[in-house]
């Protein structure tokens, strides 16, 4: 009934809902359009910010609604030739730099594999995309009969990955689980998904599949998990000459695979990509922030006076780092200080947590010794604790990742391990194992553990000095050996103001 009317059912038999449209009352009274709207709506809500951002804008007094929202852009990126291995000479269809959130609805006729940076606002614009996507067919569902403005719509379905769906309701089931609380049971909205995907009518459906996290697809280097990315992007583009069960939309799905660059996992995607949709397919990377941007969202974030110059600047042109740099920010101008800036960003992203940065200073420290590198990629045998990497070796052999885990770290270390994958995201599974969210931020654990051992048992100085000493001149450990003296800086100013 129209809302603002008093319609009683004087027998109490038959529930009255309120609608302001005609158009409404229809969808609400059709299941499979009242769970499309219930996603639609779901999915414009998908742009949160994370809990420690919420956290603070409550504090501060602000909703997450009043969240002002970063703008990356994104630019083409000629695929690397080796990428392209017999088709090294095809060139891709040149797209002019633009926001990486309006990138899938300025050219609909593309599939993207869209590469960046840890932090680098993947995540974000992936989500921006979708929520706005889901504006524009929220608006379409409602203007029925508007055949003209609206003769198809755009389902987007938002694919943060662990695992990859092997079917298409699998894709459509972690869209659904992926969303923020559904007005509708997630199971009949899955249903109602799958059955507008799948129907043939006058104003057809077509799936945006935004991928995120190509890169976090798995923990093992195995071939046969790389056949799997390969089938499921052959399962999202609906290759006909692939062979998988269930059902498939009734038309193409635009694509867009985001992950991290540099990472195996991805460009394994991307080059499936370019092989299913070879005249259809870009290669685009996202900038770093620009200065104008970084004093727009600093400004508009907070009202304190918070400098961002030196070494702090530099690290604000990355989105996340940017953030979280207001928020640990101080309020009186001055030198920006890379090390300073970290040492509270830490905290800042363990939170209540705090007492866990111990144990991932500890695991970062082990794997740069093991790698000789405190940068990318490192699996379980590279923290293993001393004299267990062999059991943890033939854990993975196994597929065991639950038990090498159990060997290759103590119950604090789990503890907190789980916590900074699952909580905190400075962890993140990347290709045959785990990566902290930003290389500096693994750079700057293995500086405060040996900070911390060398102000705790000074005895142990010439050991953990004498492992800088090995890298003294690699440029992978300058940030290491930086911080570890600028840590001791300050810790040893904290001891004596507390004296």
């Amino acid at each position: 009934y129209p809302r603002g009317q008093a319609w009683v059912d004087p027998d109490d038999i038959v529930q009255l809902e309120g609608v302001d449209r005609a158009e409404d009352a229809l969808i609400a009274a059709a299941q499979q359009l009242r769970g499309l709207r219930s996603y639609l709506e779901a999915a414009c809500r998908l742009v949160a910010p994370e809990p420690w951002l919420r956290t603070w804008l409550r504090r501060q007094g602000r909703s997450a609604d009043q969240m002002p929202l970063l703008t990356v852009t994104c630019r083409h990126l000629p695929p690397a030739r080796d990428a392209l291995s017999d088709q090294a000479s095809r060139k891709e269809p040149e797209v002019p730099p633009c926001p990486a959130h309006l990138l899938a609805s300025l050219y609909p006729s593309y599939s993207f594999a869209v590469s960046a940076d840890a932090g680098g606002g993947n995540t974000m614009a992936a989500k921006r995309m979708v929520a706005s996507a889901a504006r524009r067919a929220l608006d379409g569902l409602r203007a029925l009969g508007s055949e003209d403005r609206f003769p198809g719509f755009t389902l987007p379905l938002y694919v943060p990955l662990g695992t990859l769906p092997t079917t298409w309701d699998g894709v459509v089931q972690a869209s659904v689980a992926a969303l923020p609380a559904l007005a509708e049971p997630g199971l009949e909205v899955a249903v109602a998904l799958a059955s507008t995907l799948r129907a043939d009518n006058p104003r057809p459906w077509r799936a945006l599949v935004v991928v995120d996290g190509t890169d976090r697809t798995h923990r093992s280097g195995s071939s046969a998990v790389a056949d799997k990315e390969r089938d499921f992007v052959a399962l999202v583009t609906s290759s006909p000459h692939q062979s998988h069960p269930g059902w498939r939309p009734s038309r193409p799905a635009q694509v867009v695979l985001c992950g991290r660059h540099g990472s195996p996992a991805h460009h394994r995607a991307a080059e499936a990509l370019r092989r299913e949709r070879p005249d259809a397919v870009a290669t685009m990377g996202l900038d770093p922030l620009t200065g104008a941007e970084i004093d727009r969202y600093v400004a508009s974030l907070s009202t304190a006076r918070i400098a961002l110059t030196g070494k702090a600047r530099d690290l604000a042109t990355n989105p996340l780092l940017l953030t979280l740099s207001v928020i640990a920010g101080r309020e009186h101008p001055g030198e920006g200080d890379s090390t300073d800036l970290l040492d509270r960003v830490i905290d800042v992203l363990l939170g209540a947590e705090a007492g866990h940065r111990r144990y991932l200073a500890e695991i970062a420290f082990r794997a740069a010794v093991a790698k000789h590198q405190p940068v990318s990629e490192f699996t379980l045998a590279d923290i293993a604790t001393r004299g267990s990497e062999p059991a943890v070796e033939l854990a993975l052999a196994d597929n065991d990742i639950e038990r090498a885990m159990a060997i290759a770290l103590d119950r604090h270390e789990r503890q907190a391990f789980q916590s900074a994958e699952e909580e905190t995201h400075l962890l993140t599974a990347s290709g045959a194992g785990w990566r902290f969210f930003h290389d500096r931020a693994f750079a700057f654990l293995v500086a405060d553990r040996v900070a911390r051992h060398a102000a705790e048992d000074p005895g142990s100085g010439d050991e953990l000095f004498g492992e800088l000493g090995y890298h003294l001149g690699d440029t992978l450990w300058t940030d290491v050996i930086e911080a570890t003296g600028r840590l001791l800086e300050l810790r040893s100013r904290a001891s004596a103001d507390r004296a």
